[in-house]
């Protein structure tokens, strides 16, 4: 368990860092900021569950740093370091998330009874969350293996007998499947190599490596992961993001991948979607198709009416002409109007057909889906689009656009990364990142992190602090300076964020690596 402790005041942080025994709170890292920026610069990198953080602070007070703490996460426990003329204040940060709050001076026992009665809360919660999550894993596993009979009766008698793990009898869930061939591509440990794409596909779609939130499905040869989606999930999220892992495990691993996708299915249906998903994957997508929908039974007339030319709509994107698309689906949208068969689900059949045909073309063209379907309007367009054939024409209108610019900006990686480290080499001791150079070399902050993720492996930030790392380590062998005006020279606001970066580069601290070294 980690601590955030802020306080401009360097005395209280070092007070409170050593007067306390950590380990009998559970807590194994102790992190200090001294402003508000650092701090919240700190909770970004490093996620920790307490925070303990003064209200008067420069660069973001104490009440900024918490709105920022309960926005990315929530269930972070806040306490506050106050005086009591400020006691009317902390009452509304209480109300805004906050934990609670230790007033200015404190003392040993005041303190850690509060530490001690978040670190409760925090622990209570992961073992409850721990018991859920394993709870529904069995519940999911019982449903595919069909120990629990598919009937809408049985399985809302396994719930009835469950504690509450999230699920419903009356919603409807969608799978997703992602399957691996080990079939001549594999090492010999093939438990690595499940691992790894096990892995791959959580950071995907979880966001994080370690959550284990999806089932393995083993088929004769063939790895899968199964994931299960809420019904009002949003399927083009959901299928961007299968187009980014199929893109990955195209680069990093040497085996065919397919993903398929089901309409939404009552939890008694699971069973039998599995099956038909592993049976299409296996038998039909995989080798060709990396990203596709497994539909529901359909008239044939009504597959027909569905169909789009993904030629044509590859040739508009490659000549760069979104008239040419748009002509195109207007014409198909008006051939069913004229039959009198356009209907809300038809329209949004065209739209899932259309997006599956445009992220395979990007995938291709080293076009991540997030960067084309990040904007507002793409998702107003996409939420009215069954009310009538306008919205559907104007999203593939500006989905096409969004394309077509990153397309023109994609004119030379190799200039465009050259230019980028000239401007880092000149500027890195300057306040510098992301934002500040796509502005100052006028790209889109999207494309250089995607630029930087594909190209290089690392993030901007990470890019700029490795040059100051660099000269940094030239100063502390070749001068005198002292560590800490050494750290301000190079372009860090903070001693205690250039110990943490040096450290994390180098393995030892600037101390330790000016006395090694030299």
């Amino acid at each position: 368990m980690k601590i955030l402790i802020a306080d401009d005041e360097y005395y209280t942080v070092q007070l409170v860092n050593s007067r306390l025994d950590w380990s009998l709170l559970g807590i194994d890292k102790v992190l200090m900021s001294y402003n508000g920026a650092e701090a919240i610069e700190i909770f970004d990198a490093e996620k920790p569950e307490l925070v303990l953080c003064d209200i008067d602070m420069p660069r973001y007070n104490g009440m900024e740093v918490l709105d920022h703490v309960m926005e990315v996460s929530p269930d972070t426990k806040f306490i506050f370091l106050t005086c009591y003329q400020k006691f009317d204040y902390v009452k509304k940060a209480i109300n805004k998330g906050a934990f609670d709050y230790i007033s200015k001076p404190f003392s040993e026992p005041e303190i850690y009874a509060c530490l001690m009665k978040a670190v409760g809360e925090v622990n209570d919660k992961e073992r409850m969350e721990e018991s859920k999550e394993q709870l529904r894993e069995l519940f999911e596993r019982n449903l595919v293996k069909r120990k629990i009979i598919p009937s809408r009766h049985e399985v809302e008698n396994a719930l009835a007998r469950s504690v509450d793990i999230g699920y419903s009898i009356d919603k409807q869930y969608r799978l997703v499947l992602c399957y691996i061939s080990q079939k001549g591509s594999a090492p010999k440990d093939e438990s690595v190599y499940r691992f790894v794409f096990y892995n791959m596909q959580s950071e995907i779609f979880s966001g994080s490596a370690e959550k284990a939130d999806a089932m393995d499905i083993l088929t004769d040869g063939y790895y899968g992961v199964l994931r299960i989606y809420e019904e009002g999930d949003d399927l083009v999220e959901i299928m961007a993001e299968a187009q980014t892992l199929s893109g990955i495990v195209e680069e990093h691993l040497d085996t065919p991948f397919s993903c398929c996708i089901s309409e939404p299915v009552y939890m008694w249906e699971i069973a039998d979607t599995v099956d038909e998903l592993k049976e299409y994957i296996v038998n039909q997508f995989l080798n060709t198709i990396k990203v596709g929908l497994l539909r529901d039974k359909v008239e044939s007339s009504k597959k027909q009416i569905c169909i789009i030319d993904s030629e044509k709509i590859a040739e508009g994107l490659d000549s760069k002409n979104v008239d040419v698309i748009v002509e195109y689906m207007r014409e198909l949208l008006d051939g069913i109007q004229q039959r009198a068969m356009l209907t809300g689900s038809i329209i949004r059949e065209m739209h899932a057909d259309f997006m599956q045909i445009v992220l395979e073309y990007c995938s291709k063209k080293h076009i991540t889906a997030h960067e084309i379907l990040h904007s507002e309007e793409l998702a107003g367009f996409q939420k009215k689009m069954d009310q009538m054939p306008f919205y559907l024409i104007r999203y593939v209108q500006l989905l096409c656009g969004n394309i077509i610019e990153i397309m023109e900006n994609q004119d030379n990686e190799s200039v465009i990364l050259a230019r980028i480290a000239e401007y880092v080499e000149e500027h890195f001791r300057e306040q510098i990142g992301r934002d500040e150079i796509a502005e100052q070399l006028h790209y889109s902050k999207n494309y250089l992190s995607r630029i930087f993720s594909s190209r290089i492996g690392i993030s901007v930030r990470e890019y700029i602090n490795g040059f100051r790392i660099e000269e940094a380590k030239r100063m502390l062998l070749s001068t005198d300076v002292p560590v800490g005006d050494i750290a301000m020279d190079v372009g860090f606001d903070s001693m205690t964020y250039f110990s943490t970066v040096f450290k994390k580069v180098t393995g030892v601290t600037p101390s330790q690596y000016r006395n090694e070294k030299r």
